[in-house]
């Protein structure tokens, strides 16, 4: 496909895609701004309030393992269906529980949903895209789910402000009947042979997806990305609310000003790898995200302790670099098994969302202050650095990444 008219291709089918990423991004932050307000509803500690960010990653992961699989044999659209429904009802029983067990059942509910639905989208697109192409729409992907982190905590903090943190799920279950809806009346079969799988063939099929290295080196750098964003996601509020004392609407602006600079980042990624080679974008973002690390770890930990917002400068520069190189790196787990797309994207998900939840509930251990979320940002640049040297570029030979 000529891809100066891919955007013009299909217009309906890309309509529904902007309409249906942004339902996994906004169940996992808009409720972000309401930290502070449900650890005191529930009378809990907040790195119990932090980790229902990780149960609901974990059961993301879990889920895209799963429907990926039966989106093979049963199809894209009917499995679509039944994620859906799930997170409408995980949506719904938040408003309405008085417990915080409860309330972390229904996070449950809501990250299997999500995980359905995101890996039912990329599994989509790897349908009816290859090549440059499945790049470009991989960046597509990630341009509306950065509008939907742009949107999503300042949509949460005005609800938070304006009525109470309930809100925010009562809005989370609107948004999914709508998209039920939606899908029902329009959205097409996308995968065009279904497959009869036996479980050896499941065993099969992801052991050769796991082993391979590209593959498994791009679910490892976007497993950073997202551990990045997310240690963000579950620290801001309580470094905004109680450590600068400042209002929750304030921490709206600044999750809109994250979303925005997600946002862009898509948009530059779109752009540069229409013009030149990911191995040249993913080198040069690494090495510029290692050194704004370093640099602001250093300062943060032994220099400074009156840092007042300035600290969102340095780590907005860190996050739109991993961005880029998650962006970057997407499509070399796909490329190689556009045959097994429905069991590569869920295989994909499955690592990054489970690692990432996993690494997110032990940082959500860890104090919430400016020096922590940098040092784990740089140990995140580090490990950027090593997957692509000794795993990404090995994988490729050496003259390919040049």
């Amino acid at each position: 496909m000529n891809i100066d008219k891919l955007f013009s291709h299909n217009i309906k089918f890309l309509l529904m895609l902007a309409i249906m990423i942004p339902i996994a991004q906004f169940g996992l932050d808009l409720y972000t701004p309401s930290f502070p307000a449900i650890t005191k509803f529930f009378n809990v500690v907040p790195s119990i309030t932090k980790i229902s960010i990780s149960i609901f990653t974990i059961s993301f992961a879990f889920s895209s393992l799963f429907f990926g699989v039966f989106s093979e044999r049963y199809g894209r659209r009917r499995n679509y269906i039944i994620g859906i429904i799930f997170f409408t009802i995980g949506s719904f029983l938040p408003a309405k529980i008085l417990t915080i067990n409860a309330f972390l059942a229904a996070r449950l509910l809501q990250g299997i949903g999500a995980g359905c639905s995101s890996v039912i989208i990329r599994s989509s697109i790897a349908d009816l895209y290859e090549g440059k192409a499945l790049f470009i729409m991989y960046a597509f992907y990630t341009f509306i789910w950065g509008l939907a982190m742009c949107l999503s905590p300042a949509i949460g903090a005005y609800l938070q402000h304006y009525f109470k943190w309930q809100t925010d799920f009562y809005f989370l279950f609107i948004y999914s009947c709508f998209l039920l809806i939606i899908i029902v009346l329009f959205y097409p079969e996308t995968i065009k042979n279904r497959k009869r799988i036996g479980i050896k063939d499941v065993y099969n099929n992801y052991k050769l997806i796991l082993m391979n290295r590209q593959t498994t080196g791009s679910m490892l750098i976007g497993t950073c990305g997202v551990t990045g964003f997310m240690t963000f996601a579950i620290m801001a509020p309580f470094i905004i609310q109680e450590n600068l004392k400042l209002p929750v609407i304030s921490y709206g602006y600044i999750g809109l000003l994250m979303g925005a600079n997600v946002f862009f980042a898509a948009l530059t990624a779109n752009k540069l790898l229409k013009m030149f080679s990911p191995y040249l974008i993913i080198k040069i973002s690494v090495a510029i995200s290692m050194i704004i690390s370093s640099v602001n770890f250093v300062f943060y930990y032994f220099f400074s302790d009156n840092y007042g917002l300035f600290f969102l400068i340095p780590l907005y520069t860190i996050i739109f670099f991993l961005i880029i190189i998650n962006i970057s790196a997407m499509g070399f787990a796909v490329s190689p098994f556009r045959h097994l797309a429905g069991f590569v994207t869920s295989a994909q998900a499955f690592v990054i969302w489970l690692f990432s939840g996993a690494l997110t509930a032990i940082i959500a251990l860890l104090p919430s202050n400016v020096a922590i979320l940098s040092l784990v940002l740089f140990i995140l640049a580090i490990a950027n650095l090593y997957i692509f040297t000794k795993i990404i570029i090995i994988a490729n030979g050496f003259n390919e990444a040049k």
